[in-house]
């Protein structure tokens, strides 16, 4: 069952191998026991297993930028760095530094190790707790942030802007009455939310179902607006011209 030292009726487990003394705590006591009496140590009743804290997570939006706060409960960074490495070697424990040994499943480590890959984060700058992402990234982060292994707060100021990004059909964006009767309103009423919100975006489609028309739109809702008048550019085919 065990790979090791045999000596003298004795069979020897070294410490520094974290896998056999794993192996030995969470279901070799048990097998022998099956078939005979067992005897602990003192020392050897220190090593424990134990369950993992839920990961908290709050978004908030600030100044411009999302703040996420990742809170592990009283687990030292240090710890934290460790958790999600041994997560990321697909381990079903991390050995913390006093000797104990924490389970790694269904406690957040997933959602935190995934956050770390597509936002390009270092365990370092997770385990500091406060992190400052690009407001574009608010999409991604809601949808990640949904596994239900993981606690998660978001500010109000959040939600609402999740909230605009999903109900683009039923903003208040009005088209300009010139092209009102001609052209289809979601795309326009989407490049109207990601202005609104600072950003930048994409509006793909077929091809000839109106896609310049709608940038047209748009331009001209700008044009009527506020702003500083600027000059805009569409590159197209002449064929379309």
């Amino acid at each position: 069952y065990f790979e090791g030292i045999s000596t003298d009726n004795r069979f020897w487990i070294q410490d520094e191998n974290e896998d056999m003394v794993y192996r030995l705590l969470t279901t070799g006591i048990v097998q022998i026991e099956k078939v005979g009496e067992v005897f602990i140590s003192d020392a050897f009743k220190k090593l424990r297993i134990t369950q993992a804290a839920k990961i908290t997570v709050g978004i908030a939006v600030k100044g411009g930028l999302l703040d996420l706060q990742v809170d592990a409960g009283e687990l030292s960074k240090e710890d934290l760095e460790g958790m999600l490495q041994s997560y990321r070697h697909r381990k079903k424990y991390h050995r913390l530094k006093n000797g104990d040994f924490m389970e790694l499943e269904d406690n957040g480590l997933a959602v935190i190790s995934e956050l770390a890959d597509g936002l390009n984060l270092k365990a370092k700058e997770i385990s500091g707790g406060s992190i400052e992402i690009p407001k574009y990234r608010a999409f991604y982060l809601d949808q990640v942030l949904k596994n239900e292994g993981t606690q998660v707060h978001r500010d109000t100021s959040f939600k609402s802007m999740i909230r605009n990004m999903k109900d683009v059909e039923d903003s208040d964006y009005e088209v300009p009455v010139s092209l009102k009767k001609v052209m289809r309103k979601t795309g326009f009423r989407w490049l109207c939310t990601l202005d609104s919100m600072g950003f930048g975006g994409i509006l793909a489609d077929d091809m000839g179902l109106g896609k310049t028309l709608q940038i047209i739109s748009f331009l001209l809702k700008k044009k009527g607006g506020p702003q500083k008048k600027t000059p805009s550019l569409i590159v197209c085919p002449a064929s379309l011209v």
